[in-house]
């Protein structure tokens, strides 16, 4: 009975864990012994909820009663090679996985039908992990971020951040709208390209070219190659561009040129 109710708890654990938002997203996030007591700690549940069910079923004779409607006498079953012991103690874990099993599904159905209670839901689970709140935030409102290399290659574009409920971050895939370097001196970003305007040139933007979309421009960063992360505002970075090149002339007496980097900030998917 030790081993079997082991069993079943860890099955119905897992099962829920599974199919359960929040729960799949903090068992990819667990480890060693810590996975096992997670998934107990929801199999547990099961399966009490499951001896109050039999317990409910046994008081109240519902299985004699069954059988009387069906014709069914107690004396068909007595050739079974299983006595009653191990047919309640069979019962109990078949019912103990059948519930942790609809509970799953119930709730996956809850958020087919309400989508927006699912996005709702993955903003809670990750409000605690700035990282994966930024990326969430980033691909729903799909506004540019700013992703700046430790080769201090930068990046503006907009991120393509799965729900992050199934494993880790270890990479970053985003549509880049500009790209440049940040100066080895005062690490100031500095765009030298505009693939913002290539899109629209060649009909990319539109959806209109014969091979090319967006989706061949992404690029999939890994996390460990990345200094920072930060959302980008083009009319921002251009003041403060223009502050920052007035500062260099006054200090340097020389002439720079003004910048002007142009994007629409509307994303088509």
């Amino acid at each position: 009975m030790g081993i079997t109710l082991v069993v079943v708890v860890l099955i119905s654990g897992y099962l829920f864990s599974y199919l359960h938002l929040s729960s799949h997203y903090k068992l990819t996030r667990t480890e060693g012994w810590h996975s096992y007591f997670f998934v107990a700690a929801r199999g547990i549940f099961f399966a009490v909820s499951s001896m109050v069910l039999c317990f409910l079923i046994d008081y109240y004779d519902c299985i004699a009663k069954l059988m009387q409607t069906y014709g069914w006498k107690l004396q068909d079953f007595s050739k079974l090679a299983i006595n009653a012991d191990m047919l309640k103690q069979g019962s109990w874990a078949i019912l103990t996985v059948i519930l942790a099993f609809i509970a799953g599904l119930f709730t996956l159905a809850t958020y087919k039908v309400f989508p927006k209670r699912k996005a709702q839901k993955i903003k809670d689970i990750v409000s605690e992990n700035h990282l994966e709140k930024f990326i969430v935030e980033a691909s729903y409102t799909q506004f540019p971020i700013a992703i700046s290399l430790k080769s201090r290659k930068t990046y503006i574009g907009i991120c393509l951040g799965d729900e992050l409920i199934n494993s880790k971050i270890e990479h970053i895939a985003i549509i880049p709208l500009l790209s440049g370097h940040r100066d080895k001196n005062d690490l100031s970003i500095d765009l030298t390209n505009n693939y913002q305007a290539h899109y629209i040139e060649e009909g990319i933007e539109e959806g209109v070219h014969e091979a090319l979309t967006k989706e061949h421009f992404r690029v999939i960063i890994p996390t460990d190659h990345i200094e920072t992360f930060s959302f980008f505002d083009l009319s921002t970075y251009v003041k403060f561009k223009k502050k920052e090149l007035d500062k260099k002339r006054k200090a340097n007496s020389m002439p720079y040129r003004d910048i002007h980097v142009t994007y629409k900030s509307s994303i088509r998917q």
